[in-house]
């Protein structure tokens, strides 16, 4: 009897262990999910065509606008710079072989600021799908190098907010 009895307890205690084994291994499943940042703009209308302008002279008003809108889904900073051309370097004013090119953001800017080849904020925190407003305006070189069409290229970035 007394064998039975000790083998019944070693079956219970086996049991309890495995229980408890069997409790310490049970889990639950997290889900998660996550959604990348995205940053992306664009620029509508993309050109400016300021036509034909007589040396020392620039383009009187600031009547270049274009809208930057953000395409990406968080909130982004806007930047902007200018460019050199085959023959003129930009600066903040004009010279021989130096032109100037200002940019505003709105559509009623006074003053306007000189873009130089570095990145300059435009913008900030601009919430998705938002837009802002850029104008420019060129003053040509006091004496020209180069007697062809110049492109005098602006670049927009957007980082995030």
């Amino acid at each position: 009897m007394k064998s039975v009895k000790a083998l019944v307890a070693s079956i219970a205690i086996v049991s309890l262990m495995a229980m408890l084994v069997g409790t310490a291994v049970m889990g639950a499943t997290v889900t998660a999910t996550v959604t990348a940042a995205n940053i992306a703009i664009s620029v509508s209308s993309g050109t400016i065509a300021y036509g034909t302008v007589l040396t020392s002279q620039d383009t009187v008003t600031l009547g270049q606008t274009q809208t930057v809108t953000n395409d990406g889904n968080v909130a982004e900073d806007f930047s902007v710079a200018g460019t050199d051309s085959a023959d003129w370097t930009l600066g903040a004013t004009a010279g021989s072989a130096t032109y100037r090119h200002d940019f505003c953001a709105g559509t009623s800017c006074t003053p306007s600021t000189p873009l130089t080849t570095t990145d300059q904020s435009l913008a900030t925190s601009v919430a998705a799908a938002g837009t802002q407003d850029v104008n420019f305006k060129i003053t040509v070189p006091t004496s020209n190098a180069g007697t062809a069409q110049e492109n005098v290229n602006v670049s927009i970035t957007a980082s995030a907010s």
